[in-house]
């Protein structure tokens, strides 16, 4: 094993402490488990020590981007001499290009150790230790929680930074004497876990809690790592999280794109709405709204059991980074539910299945939408001119030919359908039914809806590396239908009728809820509300089809949390660069920070329209719904 020391090769050396000076990214392995990875040099170092029964440890710190991963071993050895010369060296580097470096060695807490009752065990030196680091990783981790409880830390001051039998490592020596120059350079800090991931027989793996462990540590320790380059080195990043990995793992992007190929086997809302749904209408008007109407459906074009061996048969768990994996998890639970809500479709399991996907309607939405619906009585002048489907289809064909001018790489076509109703995007393509007839003053606005905002952001989100954001990320739906009806008002197109509707679909989705039938749903929005028997058909239609869809909740609630997004900052460009959650809006921002997520590629055109800046404006200073709806009034 002498070989393996690398002072028996100091050529090997001498070009890593060169590629720590130029700020290179190193991906070094050694026999017998040692391994370097750098893929931005920071100034901190993260070191793991493997013992023969721990090969879960390593994996907290997954999301840093300097870490080396060695092997305890008994002073003296050649691993144990390698382990320290290859430490030395990139600590002297990283002193070298930052002025200073922090050595962070993270170890598992002995089970017989009187201090396991707490989680983590921060150990410091005796002098010189990194105070405000502590504090900064004392204070991220109590706002996350391990098994529902806040983390319990505990502090020691030792003559020795290092796990217990082991000799410190690298240059970075607590006994170092604190007035020298050298102790302003090197700094060191030690984490005992305590490794609640593992059973009481040693063997069993509690993989949810190690989830949780591996995102509260790997956050917490960002969040530290940044405050000691903030205050003690070099380091110019705009935010903790620019110090994060930039590079998304092989793994979890081929997790990612087996995951969307699976979701995209079928399309949920072409496969639950009817096929009949004019005949159906003929059929309930001349019972005189008294017969629920019967719907009709394609066959299911793939076997949902199928799907689900194959779903559950992509392994997560190698995925480290917490935000990918967290990304992975809900994308997947999202596609489990979606198959199921398919493959029960028109059984009476397939309203609960809904709730689960899409929600229902809590009071305060419900309160919203009985206030716009008495905010905005129905319209009793004259109508405006009405137009067919070709008249949009051309003006969304025109709209496809401006988006593809900023990006030629822009694939989208609209597909005129005998076999759907209205309209809507599905896989980046317009599909317009055959039945679309709109007042003259809401094509633009639809325009904008689907083109401006479904396709815009499916094209963004093609330039990503993750496929979700091509298809959409888990809980998409209510971020991207809130963002479409926000693009109809920054164009002037949202009309009294249209948000009236908006608000209905709510109404009757709680109605649903509550157990009320076809029928009753129709009068209840035609004799309460004043909307015309067509309209409140078509409402109940898409309310009721495959069985009791609640989807139709998420448009007022989109719009209403959008508006919230953008009154605390956000602007509205940042949410068009794919198909996103804003409930997974935090793991973006760090992404987009991190560099993994890229800016747009391509912007809608109302975003350079002057009226629509200065209603983007009004909403920077917290325009609500019922402000709009006041407004339309």
């Amino acid at each position: 094993m002498s070989d393996l020391h690398l002072g028996k090769d100091p050529s090997r050396l001498a070009r890593i402490d060169e590629c720590v000076r130029r700020g290179e990214t190193l991906d070094e392995r050694w026999p017998g488990g040692l391994h370097l990875y750098i893929e931005q040099p920071q100034p901190v170092l993260y070191v793991h020590r493997e013992t023969p029964d721990d090969d879960v440890t390593a994996s907290l710190l997954g999301g840093q981007t300097s870490v080396l991963i060695g092997r305890a071993a008994e002073r003296g050895t050649p691993i144990d001499g390698m382990l320290h010369d290859l430490c030395s060296t990139v600590l002297s580097g990283l002193v070298d290009r930052f002025g200073c470096a922090l050595l962070v060695e993270l170890w598992t807490a002995a089970e017989d150790d009187d201090e396991t009752a707490c989680d983590l065990r921060l150990v410091a030196p005796q002098r010189g230790a990194p105070d405000r680091t502590m504090e900064v990783l004392e204070r991220s981790l109590a706002r996350s929680r391990l098994n529902h409880q806040p983390w319990r830390l505990a502090l020691r001051v030792a003559d020795s930074v290092a796990p217990p039998g082991q000799a410190p490592l690298g240059s970075a020596d607590p006994s170092m004497d604190p007035s020298s120059d050298a102790s302003t350079k090197m700094w060191t800090l030690g984490l005992a876990v305590r490794p609640h991931w593992r059973g009481p027989d040693g063997e069993t793996r509690y993989l949810k809690t190690l989830r949780d462990m591996r995102r509260g540590l790997g956050q917490a320790l960002k969040e530290a790592g940044y405050e000691f380059a903030l205050h003690h080195a070099r380091v110019g990043a705009p935010h903790y999280h620019a110090l994060g990995r930039g590079l998304a793992t092989e793994r979890a992007l081929e997790a990612d794109r087996a995951i969307c190929e699976i979701g995209e086997c079928y399309s949920l809302l072409l496969d639950v709405t009817p096929v009949n749904v004019s005949a159906a209408y003929a059929a309930f008007a001349a019972s005189h709204a008294s017969r629920a109407p019967e719907f009709h459906y394609r066959p299911l074009a793939m076997d949902p059991a199928a799907l689900k061996r194959r779903l559950y048969g992509i392994n997560i768990d190698p995925v480290e980074d917490p935000a990918l994996h967290d990304l992975l998890s809900d994308k997947r639970q999202e596609i489990d539910r979606e198959i199921t809500l398919l493959d029960d479709r028109c059984d009476s399991r397939f309203l609960a299945d809904s709730l689960g996907l899409f929600g229902g309607v809590d009071p305060e939405l419900h309160r919203l939408a009985l206030a716009v619906l008495e905010q905005l009585p129905p319209e009793t002048g004259d109508p405006s001119p009405t137009r067919t489907r070709e008249t949009f289809c051309e003006r969304a064909e025109a709209e496809i030919d401006w988006l593809r001018a900023q990006d030629p790489t822009l694939l989208c076509r609209v597909e005129r359908r005998r076999d759907t109703t209205g309209v809507w995007v599905s896989e980046g393509n317009v599909l317009v039914g055959p039945d679309v007839v709109m007042s003259e003053d809401r094509i633009e606005a639809l325009v904008q809806h689907e083109v401006g905002t479904h396709v815009v952001t499916r094209h963004n989100g093609s330039s990503q590396p993750l496929h979700q954001l091509k298809t959409g990320m888990a809980g998409y739906e209510e971020t991207q239908e809130g963002m479409a009806v926000l693009a109809e008002y920054l164009v002037g197109g949202l009309s009294r009728e249209r948000l009236r509707s908006l608000a209905a679909r709510v109404v009757a989705v709680e109605a649903l809820i509550d157990r009320a039938e076809f029928v009753d749903v129709v009068r209840l929005l035609s004799r309460e509300h004043g909307l015309s028997l067509g309209g409140a058909f078509t409402i109940a239609m898409r309310v009721f089809r495959g069985g009791g869809l609640t989807k139709d909740a998420v448009y007022l609630r989109g719009l209403a949390r959008v508006l919230d997004v953008l009154a605390c900052g956000t602007e509205l460009s940042d949410l068009l660069v794919g198909k996103i959650s804003l409930g997974a809006w935090p793991i973006v921002e760090e992404l987009r920070w991190r560099g993994i997520v890229v800016p747009p590629r391509v912007q809608p055109r109302y975003l350079g329209d002057p009226e629509a800046r200065m209603r983007l404006d009004r909403i920077a200073q917290g325009l609500s719904v019922r402000q709009i709806a006041e407004e339309l009034a």
